[in-house]
């Protein structure tokens, strides 16, 4: 999140409520947004198709493995840049990692994301 921020981007940070209290790097973050703990992945899907309907989603990138195939769903779904549900399935320790940082100038995002406004 601090390199994509360096890099020019506007940072959004989409994560679980229970981790509000995180050592998050704020200073980085230009928005956060938090989500309930059991949320299915079709409410996932809605709440960030929905945001994408005001700000430019350059990029989803997964922090963590667990997140990596919700990463993935988002991208098929915006039809963003990265690797889709199929390259995940193929690869589940892999897939995402290529694309953790990179990113126009426009935005890094992230599930727990980046974005432009």
């Amino acid at each position: 999140m601090r390199q994509c921020k360096r890099q020019g981007c506007n940072v959004i940070l989409l994560t679980a409520e229970k981790l509000r209290a995180a050592d998050w790097p704020r200073e980085s973050l230009d928005d956060t947004f938090y989500l309930p703990e059991e949320i299915p992945l079709a409410d996932i899907v809605n709440a960030v198709t929905h945001l994408a309907r005001t700000r430019k989603l350059d990029r989803i990138v997964a922090l963590d493995e667990f997140d990596m195939e919700t990463a993935a769903t988002l991208r098929e779904h915006l039809r963003g840049a990265g690797d889709g549900t199929d390259h995940h399935a193929l690869f589940p320790r892999q897939a995402g990692h290529a694309h953790e940082g990179a990113g126009s100038r426009g935005a890094c995002t992230g599930f727990r994301a980046s974005s432009e406004s």
